[in-house]
């Protein structure tokens, strides 16, 4: 699940608030991965408390060999390998690069929906398509469809390429599966 922790939610006032509506939303989750990647003890406590096994909300953008951190409280902390909008922001060209295949440590690849609807070249259109939201009143969660059609990147590349990459990739290849975050951290317990 993806809680929005940051000052001024409409997930809640407090953690327990914010994790309470979350939870609630997504009955079963096993996990989060905090929106902003917030962090902090008190949240992995919080977590534990609610039996989730891990926290996906370690950036570490393009380190090879990464493992699983271990979990001194039972929430093991899953670092992130990959993140579409950190990758665009840095100017990095949203196609597939045989470089973010390996078969070292563990890779996350971390994609936004919205960033896949756009088909995201550069940040440009996600940031005109919030603008144009926020003049007709609306969130991105409550946008229609037809809101992000003229905002779509038409050209090559773009992050829904770099999906499609990615998936070729791991058919290619059977022995770097993906999978679920629960799944990974289920199979590292002992």
């Amino acid at each position: 699940m993806h809680p929005n922790l940051l000052p001024g939610s409409t997930h809640g006032a407090t953690v327990d608030e914010v994790l309470d509506h979350v939870g609630a939303l997504v009955p079963g989750a096993c996990g989060v991965r905090a929106h902003g990647l917030v962090r902090g003890t008190h949240l992995l406590e919080a977590y534990a408390r609610r039996g989730w096994r891990y926290d996906a909300s370690d950036l570490v953008d393009g380190v090879d060999g990464l493992p699983l951190l271990s979990p001194w409280n039972g929430v093991a902390r899953v670092p992130i390998f990959f993140e579409d909008d950190v990758h665009l922001h840095h100017g990095r060209a949203a196609t597939w690069e045989p470089g973010l295949a390996g078969s070292r440590g563990v890779r996350v690849f971390n994609l936004h929906p919205a960033l896949l609807a756009l088909n995201a070249a550069d940040l440009t259109g996600y940031r005109a398509l919030k603008e144009a939201l926020v003049r007709q009143n609306l969130s991105l969660s409550s946008a229609p469809p037809e809101a992000f059609a003229p905002f779509v990147h038409q050209g090559p590349g773009g992050v829904r390429a770099l999906l499609d990459g990615l998936l070729r990739h791991l058919a290619a290849h059977p022995g770097e599966r993906g999978g679920t975050l629960g799944a990974l951290v289920a199979e590292a317990r002992p």
